[in-house]
């Protein structure tokens, strides 16, 4: 990047882990969840530690839309002979990595919430009765 024009620097970093594709800026970390078809948004302003999910509030709306099609843009330049959505929330795994590997983060990620559902559910996060209710929801 030192010695190229044609190499830029993006303002953002994306991480995926556990079938969930983040993207985290100076001010938002946004979370699709592959699995439960669930978003997080979180103001690191505000909330670094990231206990309080912000993706309901009407006025994140927008927030959400930039970060979403920032991402959806980096992931077409990364695949560009993939057919990419453009809701993160509804990619096919197979964007994700080869089917095998994806099965078996797919299994762990239930595994996960299933160890998540005996935690008491008065913590913030996903934990408790909130972790039964995506249980449900992914299995549905």
């Amino acid at each position: 990047m030192l010695y190229s024009d044609t190499k830029k620097i993006n303002d953002f970093a994306v991480i995926e882990s556990a079938l969930v594709t983040s993207l985290i800026t100076d001010d938002w970390l946004v979370g699709f969840h592959h699995i439960s078809k669930q978003l997080e948004l979180y103001n690191l302003k505000s909330d670094p530690m990231c206990h309080y999910n912000v993706a309901n509030v009407d006025e994140n709306k927008r927030v959400i839309e930039v970060l979403q099609i920032t991402l959806v843009n980096w992931r077409r330049e990364q695949n560009p002979e993939l057919s990419i959505g453009d809701n993160p929330l509804y990619w096919d795994i197979e964007i994700l990595g080869d089917k095998e590997s994806t099965t078996k983060l797919w299994n762990s990620y239930l595994k996960g919430y299933e160890y998540l559902t005996t935690i008491d559910g008065n913590r913030p996060g996903i934990v408790g009765d909130y972790a039964k209710e995506v249980l449900k929801k992914i299995n549905n």
